[in-house]
């Protein structure tokens, strides 16, 4: 099955009555045990790089990895590009094949105009907003998807943060961008008797104002979030759990282990096949946590 992007991979959450899992994966050996174990979970699954995996890997051959890998199954596959942060990254992006990207929150990365004399002008605009409108308008020239992620305070529980909430989502929907990734910290939970987790009330309400207006919402950084924490979310109305570089933290502690029992050994595969059934293992875990809610 062709590469899909984010949007249509709402409706397969839908189908499957819950989220949809994201895997960082550095390395094509990991790509392989991701899709292997979303084609045995008959589930959708959204496979991520940084750009700084372009500093050790050929990312026009990663892409034709993944793409191969997907031929094969008949289940629905992003390619997914998370922390972009300039204009000439979603071009390789795009170059590369990828079906999705996420540019990171402007203002967290500081990217205003500080020239003290274009303050006030008219007709210039922070250096902010013509970066995000070039990023959007690139991705909609290519029929990518792109999303946005969001600097958490503004989803805090503090009520002079809505209007500004309010007037950043009505901009970012004249750009057409429809996906918006939230990293909510374990602050904002609630934790009941018997381990329950909930979310706080006005994290909801600023939830629901997202989805008010149709976003797509991703939670960002799921592995920070206990199980209990990230149903709680998704619960809320997120289709997808991105667990940032957890995937990579276990195809480590596999490669430790099988050098650990076999320190003498001299053929890598044996090494790498205990890592990848290390990711297996993760990814399995974690396409059940998305489904079971």
């Amino acid at each position: 099955m062709p590469l899909t992007t984010l949007p249509e991979l709402r409706k397969e959450a839908a189908s499957v009555h819950g989220a949809i899992a994201a895997f960082q994966t550095d390395f094509v050996e990991m790509m392989q045990a991701v899709c292997r174990e979303a084609q045995a979970a008959r589930t959708p699954v959204i496979v991520q790089t940084t750009p700084k995996c372009w500093d050790y890997n050929r990312p026009a051959l990663f892409a034709a990895a993944l793409k191969e890998l997907t031929a094969r199954n008949d289940i629905p596959v992003c390619l997914h590009l998370e922390q972009a942060k300039s204009l000439e990254q979603i071009e390789r992006a795009i170059e590369y094949g990828y079906t999705s990207v996420m540019f990171e929150d402007i203002e967290e990365m500081g990217l205003f105009d500080k020239d003290p004399s274009n303050v006030g002008t008219i007709g210039v605009k922070p250096l902010s907003e013509t970066r995000l409108e070039d990023a959007a308008g690139l991705c909609a020239g290519a029929g990518i998807s792109m999303g946005v992620r969001l600097h958490p305070m503004l989803f805090g529980n503090r009520n002079r943060y809505a209007r500004e909430r309010s007037e950043r989502l009505e901009y970012f929907r004249s750009l057409k961008i429809e996906i918006l990734g939230i990293d909510l910290m374990e602050c904002y939970f609630i934790h009941r008797s018997g381990g329950e987790a909930v979310l706080d009330g006005n994290i909801v309400d600023a939830i629901q104002s997202c989805l008010r207006q149709e976003f797509s919402l991703i939670l960002q950084n799921g592995s920070r979030l206990s199980d209990q924490e990230v149903q709680a979310v998704v619960a809320e109305g997120f289709y997808a759990v991105n667990f940032a570089d957890e995937a990579g933290r276990v195809y480590c502690d596999g490669m430790k282990e099988a050098i650990r029992i076999s320190p003498s050994e001299t053929d890598p595969l044996i090494y790498t096949s205990e890592a990848m059934n290390y990711v297996r293992q993760l990814v399995n875990e974690r396409i059940s946590l998305c489904k079971s809610i």
